[in-house]
């Protein structure tokens, strides 16, 4: 009977395990599911955010997140494919095993809208924002364009319909058009960079896979390998077992004619 009892134990443990294993992968697999939704999809104009509101002011966004699952992947491809959507693009990136960072530049009369999408899914947290108002900034960059291109005009004027000048006295007059000529480069590069930045503001997420993410996917391998020890284990020794066992039948015979 104690035989029995003990055979019972011992099956019972394995039918334990063998039903574990199926709920450890289903629970692995059921936590990489994508974040689309279809009650996520914004129409017309009924955005929440109002981060966007210059008011006319030349104002440069930033804007961060954070998001937290077991599987990032699902995540990163849908917010790459919603900012080519609105026509943005990613100007940088970084992978990692369980990290990822990735910065997005995005037409900023999307900005609200492109917020509106992040904030309905879930996963996204720890939301911040940063405005940098440079009016007086740009200002001060159109407003040096216009004098330096009036300077340049008088130099232009002067070198074009004054029939007195000497041949030095122009050459001098090439010399500062060409002078304003760097300056005014200089300025409108400046412009162009505050263009860029007014005009398509600046997005990053910081993806994390969560620590736990594969803990029933692991624990499911875990015990699939040993149970492939246990199974090679069995089917290499199964011969001398069966050899042993023969051989032990054989010389309890012998011993028993003997007796």
């Amino acid at each position: 009977m104690k035989k029995i009892f003990k055979l019972r134990n011992i099956l019972l443990i394995i039918a334990i395990v063998l039903f574990m294993i199926p709920i450890a992968s289903c629970s692995s697999n059921s936590s990489s599911a994508p974040i689309s939704d279809d009650r996520n999809t914004q129409t017309g104009n009924s955005s929440t955010n109002d981060l966007v509101d210059s008011n006319g002011r030349k104002v440069i966004y930033s804007i961060n997140y954070r998001y937290e699952a077991d599987d990032i992947n699902p995540a990163i491809k849908e917010i790459k494919t919603k900012v080519l959507e609105f026509g943005g693009y990613i100007s940088e990136s970084y992978t990692y095993e369980n990290y990822a960072r990735y910065t997005y530049k995005l037409p900023t009369s999307k900005v609200n809208e492109m917020m509106d999408y992040i904030d309905e899914h879930e996963g996204f947290g720890n939301k911040s924002s940063q405005t940098t108002d440079v009016t007086s900034t740009y200002d001060s960059v159109e407003a040096s364009i216009s004098r330096l291109n009036a300077k340049k005009k008088i130099y232009e004027d002067e070198l074009n319909n004054n029939q007195n000048l000497t041949v030095d006295e122009k050459l001098r007059y090439v010399e500062l058009i060409e002078q304003v000529d760097r300056e005014l480069q200089s300025y409108y590069a400046k412009k162009d960079e505050l263009d860029g930045s007014i005009d398509y503001s600046t997005l990053s997420i910081y993806y994390y896979k969560n620590k736990n993410a594969d803990w029933g996917k692991d624990f499911g391998n875990v015990m699939l390998k040993a149970l492939q020890f246990v199974g090679v284990s069995i089917l290499v020794s199964a011969p001398f077992v069966l050899v042993g066992g023969i051989v032990f039948i054989v010389l309890a015979k012998k011993k028993k004619k003997e007796e």
